[in-house]
């Protein structure tokens, strides 16, 4: 083969993993030429000493290695994901590739000089990987856990498997039938443990609500006692007061300061069990840490084609930003959730929540859902940026904005789903 063509089939391969590399990642994630330049030399280097010099199959783990190192450069993740992202991305361009030359191998003629079908093959390769970069098959790797040992140990037995086979495909030692079996096999893999850990999470979050219902159960029995002490306080101050009109007001001054401490009880209207566990429970949460609460409940979150793993998830997420934003808050700590039918569209849920804070740039306001972003330190930053996908992904809105309530600047966040 012509050292130049050698190099040109060289450089569309590199364009395409590159591509669908990005294809992976976050949306908002864009090539960088310097990483991706370097990357390209390194692969050129690799190539060059393993069909030049004779090196063994074993040494073609070096590119492997390289396109690791190229995504742990670029998304700066964690070895898993990097690992989970690399693996994806081989199984994905692998399977591109093999469909396609086999395509050229039947429609173009096979006696073109050594070299020519393999360059319209990368050729095309090269253009299936740029379609692929324009859609959303980034969420695929939302299918797996960051950190999960069972993602770990199929992420890795995946890549010791399929890389053999890339290298016995490349050198014709293996045909179309066993390739496309074996990769069939490291995908079914791959969605198996996908619903396994699917199923475990759900298991896991709706544990952790019933412990919160036993909570609210326990909560409402001391209630009962509280309530009944009130009564006979309130009830008792006549005793203290001669003027009509002076234990009128101070009756009502007691009892709008119980009415101000207690918990609203216009979740239930939501009907989600977790959800109404996971409201009770943040307002509770919100009230000791001497934020006020505004509430507005007035649907049901039932039969809304979303599982109340998903509301928990963003519910969740977004309140604890709000209450942890109000703890850094110097100013009066106020906190607005509400949750209405959307008007002119009964189909759907209005979400709002709001907190008091400092006026922020609508920039900045947009960055704290973007991927990695956090002021809380390294490791950080994903919980936002897991809601903005959870709503898109049930085909709903988001916005952000700055707003005023009560007299001051605060947050504030729409979410129609």
């Amino acid at each position: 083969m012509m050292s130049w063509l050698w190099i040109y089939i060289t450089l569309m391969e590199w364009v395409g993993i590159v591509l669908v590399v990005k294809a992976l990642g976050d949306e908002q994630y864009h090539i960088e030429p310097k990483k991706a330049g370097v990357y390209f030399l390194g692969n050129m280097l690799y190539y060059a000493a393993f069909m030049y010099f004779g090196l063994p199959q074993i040494c073609s783990v070096i590119g492997y290695v390289l396109l690791y190192a190229y995504i742990y450069w670029c998304y700066h993740d964690g070895i898993v994901k990097t690992l989970a992202m690399c693996v994806m991305g081989l199984i994905i361009l692998g399977v591109v590739e093999l469909l396609l030359s086999q395509g050229v191998y039947y429609f173009v003629p096979l006696d073109l000089a050594d070299g020519w079908l393999e360059a319209i093959s990368s050729t095309l390769l090269v253009v299936v990987s740029a379609l692929l970069s324009k859609l959303k098959i980034y969420r695929l790797m939302g299918l797996f856990e960051r950190w999960d040992v069972s993602y770990f140990f199929v992420a890795f037995l995946s890549l010791m498997i399929f890389a053999p086979v890339v290298v016995l495909r490349a050198f014709k030692e293996l045909v179309v039938a066993e390739y496309f079996y074996i990769t069939v096999c490291i995908l079914v893999m791959w969605f198996l443990i996908s619903k396994i850990q699917k199923n475990k999470i759900e298991n896991q979050l709706r544990k952790k609500y019933l412990e919160s219902f036993t909570e609210i159960i326990s909560q409402i029995r001391r209630r009962q006692h509280k309530v009944k002490n009130q009564f006979d306080t309130a009830f008792g101050m006549y005793r203290l007061y001669d003027n009509y009109d002076e234990l009128v007001a101070k009756q009502k001054e007691f009892l709008g300061r119980i009415w101000d401490y207690e918990l609203p009880t216009d979740a239930i209207v939501l009907e989600e069990p977790a959800v109404v566990a996971l409201i009770y429970e943040k307002i509770n949460e919100a009230i000791e840490e001497g934020i006020e609460v505004h509430t507005i409940f007035s649907c049901s979150m039932l039969h809304r084609g979303v599982s109340d793993v998903i509301w928990v998830q963003i519910l969740g997420t977004l309140l604890d930003n709000a209450i942890e934003a109000e703890e850094e808050f110097d100013g009066q700590k106020k906190m607005w959730i509400e949750i209405q039918e959307q008007k002119g569209n009964a189909g759907k849920v209005s979400i709002y929540i709001a907190n008091a804070y400092y006026k922020k740039s609508q920039d900045e306001l947009e960055q704290l859902f973007e991927y990695g972003y956090s002021t809380k330190g390294e490791g950080r930053g994903i919980g936002l940026y897991d809601v903005k996908i959870l709503v898109h992904k049930n085909k709903g809105d988001l916005i952000v904005q700055n707003g005023q309530r009560d007299g001051g600047d605060c947050f504030e966040l729409w979410i129609v789903i």
